[in-house]
């Protein structure tokens, strides 16, 4: 078996089961959707997103994004051992199929502590300005906390091998925290980072978010200050040895 195509999913709309739907007929992978705690008014859109390569799993309450993601890694470890790597998508269809097919063919190759992003051109003419500021923003912090340059932070799709998924459910985080902290910690126990630049498609500026400005700002950035400070920390007591 090759990779699987994991979409968490949070209160779907129109315009996702037409994504999803689309994206089933387009791909030929198995693709897993993890209902993050809709509720009952949301299950009829969900039983819209039918095709044979779909697999939908779900829990009770609202948990957020990093949990859905981990729940479905645990998913797939038990009931997909014989597939080559994951590759995570978000709903809202920002990202072309054609991208997703790009990481879907390039997870198939990696190595074994590697993993993949896939990367926004974030020019400021064509990105809504919450989007180019917030970006800009965890770009900068992610520098200072790992002298790591990376233009885009935030993009919610990755890639990674089968071995990875184990070290993926040790990460912290159940919201959207939850993929800045997989930039902190991978890369910390070795892991390198491989690019691929990704068209985005925004629609009315990036509105069906579910990012709660002030709450996740703050689950955000908090694991960058704390990293930060952690990097000081130790480079002080290094000193002091030496």
């Amino acid at each position: 078996m090759s990779a699987i195509l994991l979409i968490p999913i949070y209160e779907p709309t129109e315009n996702t089961v037409f994504f999803i739907n689309q994206l089933a007929q387009s791909v030929k992978v198995p693709i897993i959707i993890v209902d993050d705690g809709s509720g009952k008014t949301y299950q009829k859109l969900f039983q819209r997103m039918e095709h044979p390569n779909i697999t939908k799993i779900s829990y009770f309450d609202n948990k957020g994004k990093g949990y859905a993601l981990k729940f479905g890694f645990s998913v797939i470890l038990d009931s997909y051992p014989d597939i080559t790597g994951v590759v995570t998508a978000d709903s809202d269809g920002q990202h072309e199929i054609e991208g997703i097919q790009k990481m879907l063919v390039a997870v198939d190759r990696l190595a074994g502590q590697e993993f993949l992003l896939g990367v926004r051109d974030f020019s400021y003419e064509n990105t809504p300005f919450r989007s180019y500021f917030g970006n800009r923003m965890t770009s900068g912090f992610y520098y200072l906390s790992s002298g790591i340059h990376l233009q885009d932070t935030q993009t919610g799709l990755r890639g990674f091998s089968i071995f990875s998924l184990s070290e993926l459910l040790k990460i912290e985080g159940n919201r959207f925290e939850y993929e800045i902290n997989q930039l902190l910690v991978l890369p910390k126990i070795g892991y390198r980072i491989t690019t691929i630049p990704i068209k985005t498609i925004y629609s009315d500026g990036n509105k069906g978010s579910h990012f709660r400005i002030f709450q996740d700002s703050y689950l955000v950035y908090r694991p960058f200050i704390r990293f930060f400070f952690s990097s000081i920390s130790s480079s002080l007591v290094d000193i002091g040895l030496f």
